[in-house]
């Protein structure tokens, strides 16, 4: 027992060493393993972080996830090349191309390709198909190529010749419209080539199984032996050849031949290069087939990520942009990430950042929302434990003085100031209420300013000014000096300070009504004080006037919570919906009246990165490093910018028009298109080509004749319009980039809209001949009318002048006579009886006369009275005078008068000359005739009325007539019916009568 005891002891000492060992190792070992895993995760990371994608599928329109072959068309659009069609992406939309008349719609494409003269080359159905606008279609069969021949290159060289490389098949040139199969060196065979290249010398390349060709003397001619099969070459833009083997990189050049640069690590069996393609930044692109798409840079493989690991193809548009076709995976778009998210290695990650702040050494400081407080230096992270590693409780607030200190905002009331060696514990004046600080800034003159409750303290340690704020006790928020120096502050409900004489006097600013809270400052050199707002985006101070620049204007936000400048001289700011940035020049043309609207660009969710809401209510919370980095706090972790990423967008967007629609059909869009008559709505599509950050696309488009100025599309890239009158237009289009560059060109579509029949230019000159000979009639016809009226009233009125002085010559010749004639009668029998003799015949006439008067004066007003004016009154009046005479007389009177007398107007002026015609007759026919009958007849004709006066007396010799009263009567009916414009005739026959035909014309009403 005392034998075994030692022995056994020290068997298990041993046992136990060795076991503490083993668990020694097993422990190195893990933790070896862990930090290989851990530096792969963070470099695989790191790469990830830098370059981001964006794949379009089928979901988003593509017609088959396998994407053979990418290329960017003549307008700028790129052209995918699917298993299910082709495919086109103008920017925005992403459609099929219709190859239908080809039988090939809806078939796999196994290339597309667009010559330097604008023609569409498309490979379909082992096909060759030309597409040319204005020229009939061009197919050249390709012959008999396998079913799963893959086409791994289509080239056009300078001379022209296209050519199209097959992996492990033929390669194929057109020339001059003639397809021909590219010969090779004897014992080469035809199909030996899986890759082709043109270098930068524009020499041919060919590489397949164990060999690398060149084309010269006519044919591909063996250069070199390579060690494998299925080759991938590319030209370097240094000189030479990028070629993949497997998985290795060689480079290739007539100096060094073939040399072997690296291989990948951890790759699965199997894998191979499939894609070779340098960018124009020298970066080497190398895709695979399994093992995805990474990037040789700095004599280093870094894997980007992928939606798929089979990469078909690699491209690079005009802007920069990598393009990759994947087998599944879509095709996608790479460039660099402009944000990113701060993911070092224990660094205050997806925490809220108060405040942060560099120090001259390079050193960066962060207090967080929790009061905890970081520290990077050397891009290694530490945090600053408050009571071991700094005299401070909870930090509010960091930033750096001019002189390197570093000053601390503590919850403790007081700074902490960090020198560079040691920090240092300054108190504050007293307080009655704790109060945090929230914002501090350091003036030119290197006195220290911060916000304190509701004051603002200036000053250095020891040496503390105190500036009380009368706002009810509101917090300061926001500290800044203007171009003087002058200090400003801005609480949390919405008051705006300045210093002076002393004391903070309160700002009103008209312009600013509404804008809210002020959240940050930011003076520029030009003199001009920028202020973030909570709800009215920017506003510039400069020259004691102010002028709002906000989403109104294209401004990405109205609430501006950190602004910054970069080494550019853009304005990049944070808000409520990210980050964003702007020229100052647009801003300022835009706050000076010079433009109404900005180009911001807007960074976010685009970018990779969670949705951004900046942090606010801490100053500073954004910064430009001395690197150029920016840095912005959020509400979901740091944000950091490379600023000198954007801004490089030298190529102008190519802007077309690429759709129309019309009363909701479609048209084709050709450079003039005539439109149907009565366009009630009309759309047309839009696009820019301009891939870097299309959401910061803007296209605008302007129709001459009917816009004043030119009009943002929005997001959907359309132009809308309602009813368009007939005529001639012109609808424009332009489209600036992310950086605010503009189309060099204006896409223009010029439209014509045929009018209706009825608003042609012949049917309105015959409508307005028409109206005018209408209107010249009428007015011909008024005017004539017009002259008639007046002609008649004139007339009227000549008979109302002649009637009267009809009325007064026969009151002067009848009545006035018989007046007389009964005066000098009454004179003469007065003076009978004065004479004392009776004056019998002196009465006697007295009393003829008299009654002849009154007889004058009753044919008078007959003659006036309007009652009388129609041909029935007449004929009445006239029989019974004619009774009334010849019963006087004694001589048998016989009245042949019509019984119905149509009723016929007649005027005053004929029914008296009539009468008085009449009248003449009869008193002839009584006192001269010695008849004993007399007949008067009255017939009314339609165009005349027809008298005849007849009796059976004496008769006469109308040639014995003597100028007596007979002949005299008679010469006054003829004057009479004369002017009545008819006639009298006076028929007699001694011994048996005379007879008066009196015809009249009827008057005209």
């Amino acid at each position: 027992m005392a034998c075994v005891g030692p022995w056994m002891l020290g068997t298990m000492i041993l046992l136990l060493e060795f076991m503490r060992y083993f668990w020694h190792s097993c422990l190195v070992g893990m933790g070896l393993v862990g930090l290989v895993c851990q530096t792969t995760m963070t470099s695989l990371h790191a790469v990830e972080a830098a370059w981001i994608h964006h794949a379009w599928q089928t979901d988003d329109g593509l017609p088959n996830n396998d994407v053979v072959c990418l290329s960017q068309a003549a307008d700028g659009a790129m052209m995918f090349a699917t298993r299910g069609g082709l495919a086109r992406l103008d920017g925005l939309r992403l459609g099929m191309i219709d190859l239908a008349p080809h039988g090939t719609s809806g078939l796999a494409v196994a290339g597309g390709f667009t010559t330097r003269d604008g023609c569409l080359w498309v490979i379909v159905n082992k096909v060759l198909v030309r597409f040319k606008k204005g020229e009939q279609d061009l197919a050249l069969p390709l012959g008999d190529l396998r079913f799963d021949a893959r086409v791994v290159a289509m080239v056009e060289d300078a001379e022209g010749v296209l050519w199209i490389g097959y992996e492990n098949g033929p390669i194929f040139r057109v020339v001059n419209e003639r397809l021909e199969q590219a010969p090779v060196e004897e014992g080469m065979g035809l199909s030996f080539a899986s890759s082709l290249t043109m270098d930068n010398q524009g020499e041919m390349w060919a590489a397949g199984h164990k060999s690398l060709a060149k084309w010269r003397n006519g044919r591909f001619e063996r250069v070199l032996e390579i060690p494998g099969d299925r080759p991938v070459i590319c030209a370097a833009k240094q000189g030479g050849l990028w070629m993949g083997i497997g998985e290795k990189l060689f480079a290739y050049s007539t100096r060094d031949g073939l040399v072997e640069l690296a291989d990948l690590t951890g790759y699965s069996p199997g894998t191979r290069a499939s894609s070779l393609y340098e960018d124009r930044t020298g970066r080497l692109w190398f895709g695979t087939f399994g093992y995805g798409l990474h990037c040789w840079e700095d004599g280093d493989f870094r894997r980007v990520n992928l939606p798929n690991q089979d990469v078909w193809w690699l491209s690079e548009d005009r802007e920069g942009n990598v393009w990759v076709g994947t087998g599944g995976g879509g095709a996608c778009r790479l460039r660099q990430r402009v944000l990113s998210m701060l993911n070092e290695p224990d660094a205050p990650v997806q925490q809220t950042a108060r405040a942060f702040c560099e120090d001259q050494r390079g050193d960066v400081w962060v207090a967080l929302q929790t009061g905890e407080l970081f520290l990077r230096r050397d891009r290694r992270w530490k945090h600053l434990i408050a009571g071991l590693h700094w005299p401070g409780k909870l930090a509010t607030s960091v930033t750096v003085g001019r002189n390197g200190d570093v000053w601390i905002a503590t919850s403790e009331q007081s700074l902490v100031r960090w020198n560079g060696e040691v920090f240092e514990t300054h108190g504050l004046p007293k307080k009655e209420s704790p109060t945090r600080i929230r914002a501090m800034s350091v003036a030119r003159d290197g006195k220290l300013w911060f916000g304190r409750g509701d004051a603002v303290v200036c000053g250095l340690p020891g040496q503390w000014t105190t500036y009380v704020i009368d706002n009810g006790g509101v917090e300061v928020q926001a500290i800044g000096h203007d171009q003087s120096d002058r200090v400003w502050a801005a609480t949390q409900n919405g008051g705006l300070y300045r210093l002076e004489k002393g004391r903070m006097v309160f700002q009103r600013f008209a312009e600013m009504k509404g804008a809210g809270p002020v959240r940050v400052f930011l003076t520029t050199r030009d003199g001009a004080m920028w202020m973030g707002t909570a709800r009215g985006g920017l506003a510039r101070l400069k020259d004691g006037k102010v002028a709002m620049v906000n989403a109104s204007h294209g401004l990405w936000s109205n609430a501006v919570s950190q602004l910054v400048l970069d080494q550019q001289g853009r304005l990049w700011g944070a808000g409520d919906r990210g980050i964003f940035a702007v020229s100052l020049s647009s801003l300022n043309a835009v706050a000076d009246g010079r433009a109404v609207k900005v180009h911001a660009s807007a960074y976010g969710r685009n970018e990779g990165v969670p949705s951004i809401q900046a942090n606010n209510g801490y100053q500073p919370n954004a910064m430009a490093m001395a690197s150029g980095r920016l840095w912005f706090a959020s509400r979901s972790g740091i944000v950091m910018a490379d600023p000198t990423l954007p801004g490089t967008n030298l190529i102008p967007p190519p802007v077309s028009i690429e759709g129309l629609r019309v009363n909701g059909r479609e048209v084709p869009v050709q450079l003039s298109v005539a439109l149907q008559p009565g366009v009630n709505t009309l759309r047309a599509d839009l696009a820019a080509m301009s891939y870097v950050a299309p959401q910061s696309v803007t296209v605008w488009y302007r129709m001459d004749g009917v816009d004043d100025d030119w009009i943002d599309s929005g997001a959907t890239r359309t132009a809308t319009y309602g009813s368009l009158r007939p005529g001639h237009y012109q609808l424009r289009a332009r489209a600036t980039n992310n950086d605010g560059l503009s189309s060099r060109r204006d896409a223009t579509l010029s439209l014509q809209v045929l009018p209706f029949f009825w608003q042609t230019l012949w049917f309105q000159l015959g409508l307005g001949g028409l109206f005018f000979l209408v209107t010249a009639v009428t007015a011909y016809r008024y005017s004539k009318l017009r002259t008639r009226r007046q002609t008649e009233a004139f007339k009227r009125e000549a008979d109302i002048q002649r009637e009267r002085a009809r009325i007064a010559r026969d009151m002067h010749d009848q009545i006035g006579a018989s007046l007389t004639q009964i005066a000098l009668l009454a004179e003469l029998a007065d003076h009978e009886q004065s004479a004392g003799q009776a004056p019998k015949e002196q009465l006697r006439q007295l009393a003829e006369t008299s009654r002849e008067a009154v007889t004058h004066l009753d044919e008078i007003v007959w003659a006036v009275n309007p009652r009388h004016d129609n041909l029935s009154s007449l004929l009445e009046y006239v029989g019974q005078k004619a009774v009334q005479m010849f019963d006087a007389a004694g001589i048998r009177c016989r009245l042949e008068l019509p019984d119905n007398v149509a009723e016929r107007p007649l005027n005053a002026d004929f029914r008296h000359h009539y009468f008085l015609m009449i009248q003449e007759a009869q008193n002839n026919a009584a006192k001269h005739s010695g008849a004993s009958e007399i007949t008067l007849s009255v017939q009314p004709k339609p165009h005349h009325l027809l008298s005849v006066l007849s009796d059976n007396g004496r008769g006469f010799d109308d040639h014995s007539i003597a100028l007596d009263s007979l002949g005299n009567g008679l010469k006054n009916l003829t004057a009479r019916a004369a002017a009545l414009k008819g006639n009298c005739e006076i028929v007699s026959i001694p011994g048996t009568g005379t007879t008066i035909t009196i015809t009249l014309p009827w008057p005209k009403s």
